[in-house]
């Protein structure tokens, strides 16, 4: 409930991405920012340092996936960074979310359908 009424008191959803007393919070802009698409491409820049200097990994996982959706392809090679990540959903998500921002489907040896 504390989420969804901090998201609908009219404070931005770019500024709940450094909203740093709670992860969830975080997390949930990010989604929603993802959902929203393309016309959310001025958070590209928030998500790319929510993806790189965040504790939460799921955190870092939701802004891959929304850097995904917005469709920004200058952040491709930010999401490169996160192929070989230990954690596996994280290298998933960017994967993912690399093959949704160029087009093209791409296999490694864990994959067995390939990222599209």
């Amino acid at each position: 409930m504390y989420i969804i009424t901090v998201l609908l008191k009219g404070v931005s959803l770019i500024n709940n991405l450094d909203y740093k007393e709670n992860s969830v919070v975080r997390r949930t802009a990010a989604i929603v920012l993802g959902e929203i698409g393309p016309k959310a491409n001025q958070s590209a820049d928030r998500l790319v340092s929510l993806l790189n200097n965040d504790d939460a990994t799921i955190v870092k996982i939701a802004a891959a996936e929304a850097l995904g959706k917005i469709g920004d392809q200058s952040v491709v090679p930010n999401l490169v960074n996160y192929l070989n990540s230990p954690d596996l959903e994280l290298a998933i998500v960017s994967a993912k979310s690399i093959a949704l921002l160029t087009g093209q489907s791409f296999t490694d040896v864990d994959s067995q359908n390939g990222y599209s």
